[in-house]
């Protein structure tokens, strides 16, 4: 899975005045990146494999290799051990903090659009009046769109690295670690929301922003066919 960090970064650094909404919404773009790349299944080992193979040239230990590898097995983990492909304990605290970015998100973001809307509104009165030129109008309509775009860019990312990190997990669960049942319901939470966030941002009718970031065109870098089935009760996070 390509993490937004091994392409080029979103474009809310360059100088330009952000919105509180637009650092958020970096912010929780940084934390889903890490998830996604924190929760990559780990290879199993093939030192069992390996050795295996070398035992073939070596007489006397074929029997002490096949029973090796069959208590190992082929993830290289002993059979009396629990298996564990991704760091569960240390994940805890990144969802938790994630989970903390995406509720001061989803604080300031209707704040925002009514305050953006209360300015359309104030252009719209002084454009009929002719206090505002056309060229104005149009100047803040497209300031307002760049900055709704930018937002709606990130949250797209970081549902899909919600969903990447679900994924993640749901892998490591199915190959044999327990104790991820939380996890699976906090990334599927955080994925939602991500999405229901951005549903709330529509551009204005105006002119249409510049092309922003390289989501828009790299999105299906980042999107999957696999179901998430692991989606918590309402409020069961919070």
């Amino acid at each position: 899975m390509t993490t937004r960090a091994e392409l080029d970064p979103l474009n809310f650094r360059d100088g330009q005045s952000l919105t509180v909404v637009e650092v958020q919404a970096d912010a929780l773009n940084n934390m889903a990146d890490q998830l996604a790349r924190d929760t990559r299944v780990r290879r199993a080992s093939n030192s069992a494999i390996i050795a295996c193979g070398r035992a073939i040239f070596t007489p006397g230990r074929s029997a002490a290799c096949g029973f090796g590898a069959e208590r190992r097995g082929l993830f290289g983990q002993d059979r009396t051990e629990p298996v564990e492909l991704v760091p569960a304990v240390a994940l805890v605290d990144s969802i938790q903090d994630m989970t903390g970015q995406m509720d001061t998100l989803e604080t300031g973001l209707p704040a925002m659009i009514v305050e953006q809307d209360a300015k359309l509104a104030e252009l719209n009165q002084r454009r009929a009046e002719g206090a505002v030129s056309q060229a104005e109008f149009d100047m803040e309509v497209a300031q307002i769109n760049r900055t709704r775009a930018r937002i709606a860019d990130a949250l797209a990312v970081t549902a899909a690295q919600a969903e990447q990190a679900n994924i993640n997990m749901q892998t490591a669960s199915r190959r044999g670690q327990v104790g991820l049942g939380w996890h699976l319901s906090a990334t599927a939470q955080l994925a939602q929301e991500a999405k229901v966030a951005r549903a709330q941002l529509g551009l204005l009718e105006g002119p249409a922003p510049a092309p922003q970031d390289y989501v828009a065109s790299n999105l299906n870098a980042y999107a999957s066919d696999a179901a998430i089935t692991h989606v918590p009760r309402s409020g069961e996070f919070r």
